[in-house]
């Protein structure tokens, strides 16, 4: 009890001059805080410590006063010096405990309480504050203890009923919880914290439009209830009605300035929405969340602001899960390109999988020493920094990379199995909040086996795989014998097997972000409300273009996620855009094939429109170019005869498209003749270097080619 309160402001008004003066206008002053007037009341209370600073009761209810125009540390000083001056009053203390509890200073709170139980021990309302400070404390068991004795002692005692209903919700023992916030309800009606604390558990609950109903309720008793607006406009997320959450959120942001939760909810409802540039602003937020205070960092460096950084070493912070480390990863290489140093800060089971990130020069994992650097950032942050929209997100897959040895290994592990090989991921971590509604009972994906020539593969780890066994008969899905991801780092092994699949069918994990990060073809099922990231009512993905989403078309309906799913599954089957999964390249291919080859996947990664395909190409010229880098001694000759190989495969390209342009002209004049000759030549031209290539790195044999003599006479028309 070490605050002090500010010197009185003196007003104008007349001194007080009697104690019965005094009286009068300390009763006048709690009739002004009863009817909720605390600017009123702050002036008689003040005219009273004119004349008498040491009032406690006018110190007291001046702190209460300031409390309710929301001057908490000035109303701390007030309330501790009216408890110096009365320290056996059981009420002041009490109230001290409830204004430091507010402040964030739980354990204050509760050592204040317990005086006033010490003076009072059948003080209900002490005994249900000591209940708020308890939960605060993360001691929820000690917490319920002291709401039920609170009520024991007072039967009707609403605020304790309803503290206890709160309480039970946030343990999960939500039929419990109901009950009780429906008995305070029943006791008085118009308790606005009661239909709030009612609408959580609902929703925790999955009872989305009663949890609205609540809300609505509560805000009907108190429309200024931030708190109840902040919880209304999360809950229509979940329900899918975006526009009318934006505008709740809105509105309890225009009651509240400074409501975190408000402006994380708000947010994601932009981001969902499709409105970046607003909602990465909101979603900085994030770092005034409880849930964040774990993640806080202090540096002596400063934290980048979008200034040049060419030249300098940049310092990135992954936060939150796997999946969003593996998503926003993707924009170290942009800083890279502005000429950054980048050092790459993850969860230390990521760090081998990220050592494949282009341009990122050294990657640490949390929790090690950092090397030296000049500014910081985190990762999520970029997105904001550099503007992202929509249709500017970096989406050049894959960013990271398999190790061809690994899918070497994990492809002659699988080639016993026969059809159209799929891998399946259907549990997320249960510690997420959201887990009820993205992870999805691996029962559901049965609808998949019903479509011949499918066969399944897991790539679920840890928690969930109990559910394979009692589903051979209906869904047989093959686990590995060898152990997945234990030798060398979460998702290297899981990356290689990927590589060897033909699809990927997941819920919203971290299975997702590696699927998409590494190009390989993917099917998201969704949730009817879904996370921010994938938008609103898109069948793709601007962060993944080798990704398709499905999401339900109602609350819950998995079934028909699924159904939709195995109506197109046979469809990319028989046209599939990824390339065929044969063995990797091992012996008898020429260098010049090889390099050829690579020639030919470049250009068609940069030309072809379609993303699926072009993703495909990339996935296929990854894998070469390690058979390259693996197989074939780099030399400056080398690196010349490929650059004259891909001009040719490049020119050849555009003459085909060139002759296509004549044929749908129905044009065959000297235009086309002259574009037909040009295959000919340019192919005897690719013919001569590969050979020389061949020649070049002592490859064995050499590609033989004999045509029809032809002269260069010139055609007569």
């Amino acid at each position: 009890m070490t605050d002090k309160p500010a010197p009185p402001e003196h007003s104008s008004a007349p001194r007080v001059t009697t104690p019965l003066e005094a009286a009068s206008l300390l009763v006048e002053a709690k009739r002004q805080l009863r009817r909720c007037d605390p600017r009123a009341a702050e002036a008689l209370y003040r005219r009273v410590l004119d004349s008498d600073d040491e009032n406690p009761e006018a110190l007291h209810f001046l702190g209460l006063a300031l409390q309710q125009l929301g001057r908490h540390d000035l109303a701390i000083g007030y309330i501790s010096r009216s408890v110096l001056l009365s320290p056996e009053n059981a009420d002041f203390h009490n109230n001290f405990a409830v204004a430091l509890g507010r402040i964030g200073r739980a354990a204050e709170s509760l050592e204040e309480g317990g005086r006033a139980l010490r003076i009072r021990p059948d003080f209900a309302e002490a005994h249900s504050n000591r209940g708020v400070a308890l939960e605060r404390m993360g001691r929820p068991d000690e917490a319920i203890g002291a709401f039920k004795r609170a009520i024991e002692l007072r039967s009707d005692y609403v605020e304790a009923i309803a503290n206890l209903g709160n309480c039970l919700s946030r343990l999960g023992r939500l039929e419990e919880a109901i009950e009780k916030l429906r008995q305070a309800i029943a006791i008085q009606p118009r308790h606005a914290g009661a239909h709030r604390a009612l609408g959580g558990a609902l929703r925790r609950q999955g009872l989305e439009e009663e949890a609205i109903a609540a809300f609505r309720r509560a805000i009907e008793v108190n429309p200024r209830d931030a708190d109840s607006l902040n919880n209304l406009g999360a809950a229509l997320q979940e329900c899918g009605q975006m526009r009318e959450a934006i505008e709740t959120l809105n509105i309890a942001l225009s009651i509240n300035p400074n409501h975190r939760d408000a402006h994380w909810n708000l947010g994601l409802a932009l981001l969902a929405s499709g409105e970046w540039q607003r909602g990465w602003i909101e979603y900085e937020w994030r770092r005034h969340l409880r849930e964040d205070v774990g993640q806080r960092r202090d540096f002596p460096q400063p934290p980048w602001n979008g200034s040049p950084i060419n030249g300098r070493t940049i310092l990135l912070l992954s936060e939150q899960g796997l999946g969003d480390t593996i998503q926003f990863a993707r924009y170290a290489s942009l800083l890279a390109d502005r000429g950054a140093r980048v050092v790459l800060e993850c969860q230390p089971r990521l760090r081998p999988l990220l050592r494949t990130l282009r341009g990122v020069e050294r990657v640490v994992a949390r929790g090690e020493p950092l090397p030296a650097f000049d500014v910081y950032a985190r990762l999520i942050s970029l997105p904001g920094m550099f503007g992202a929209t929509p249709d500017t997100v970096p989406a050049d897959v894959p960013y990271v990379q398999a190790d061809p040895q690994r899918v070497a290994e994990w492809r002659a592990r699988m080639e016993p199995a026969p059809g159209f090989e799929v891998g399946l991921a259907w549990q997320g971590s249960t510690r997420h909040p959201g887990d009820k509604l993205r992870s999805i009972p691996l029962a559901e994906f049965a609808l998949l086996a019903k479509v011949d020539g499918t066969v399944f593969f897991s790539l679920q780890q840890g928690f969930g795989v109990e559910q394979i066994a009692p589903l051979r008969s209906e869904l047989a899905v093959i686990q590995f014998d060898a152990p997945v991801d234990e030798a060398c780092g979460a998702f290297v092994d899981t990356a290689a097997i990927m590589k060897s699949l033909d699809l990927v069918v997941t819920s919203d994990t971290s299975i997702a972000h590696l699927a998409g990060a590494l190009g390989v073809r993917t099917w998201l099922a969704l949730p009817y409300a879904a996370d921010w990231r994938w938008l609103l009512d898109r069948e793709d993905s601007p962060w993944y273009p080798t990704m398709r989403l499905f999401r339900q078309p109602q609350p819950r309906d998995w079934a028909g996620v699924f159904a939709r799913m195995a109506d197109q599954l046979p469809l990319i089957m028989v046209d599939c855009p990824n390339p065929p999964r044969l063995a990797p390249i091992m012996a008898r291919m020429r260098a010049g094939e090889l390099i050829d080859k690579i020639t030919i996947l470049q250009i068609k990664s940069k030309r072809l429109a379609d993303s699926r395909k072009q993703a495909a190409a990339k996935s296929e010229l990854d894998s070469l170019l390690g058979r390259r880098d693996e197989a074939l001694q780099p030399s400056h000759r080398l690196d010349e005869l490929t650059t004259e190989l891909h001009d040719v495969n490049d020119a050849l390209w555009q003459i085909e498209d060139d002759i296509r342009v004549c044929e749908n002209a129905g044009d065959f004049g000297p235009r086309f003749v002259e574009l037909a000759r040009g295959v000919y030549h340019h192919n005897d031209r690719r013919w001569r270097i590969k050979c020389e290539i061949d020649v070049l790195l002592g490859s064995e044999g050499f590609e033989e080619k004999q045509y029809a003599a032809y002269s260069s006479a010139t055609l007569i028309t």
